[in-house]
């Protein structure tokens, strides 16, 4: 597993390459939550989904078979003013 720093800002875009794939992932400020998409090599694979507490962003197997992503927020809903402090 690798960790991708997080900026306790509403709204930002994270472009990393993890195992010869280039990611692009968008974080936004949503009521009650914060919601991203994904793409992997400039393919969308998903938009706009919603980020659950300690749950998969892609949330179906076809989807990531190049990797998925996590945010870890302790069980509580994701809040970007926690980023780099209790959720990462």
């Amino acid at each position: 597993m690798r960790e991708i720093m997080l900026q306790a800002v509403p709204n930002q875009r994270i472009d990393v390459s993890v195992g010869g794939v280039a990611w692009r992932i968008d974080i936004k400020a949503i009521t009650g939550g914060m919601a991203a998409s994904v793409w992997a090599d400039n393919e969308l694979l998903i938009s706009s989904t919603r980020i659950l507490a300690n749950s998969l962003i892609l949330p179906f197997k076809y989807l990531s078979i190049y990797g998925n992503f996590i945010i870890d927020s302790g069980g509580k809903p994701t809040d970007w003013r926690l980023f780099g402090r209790s959720q990462s």
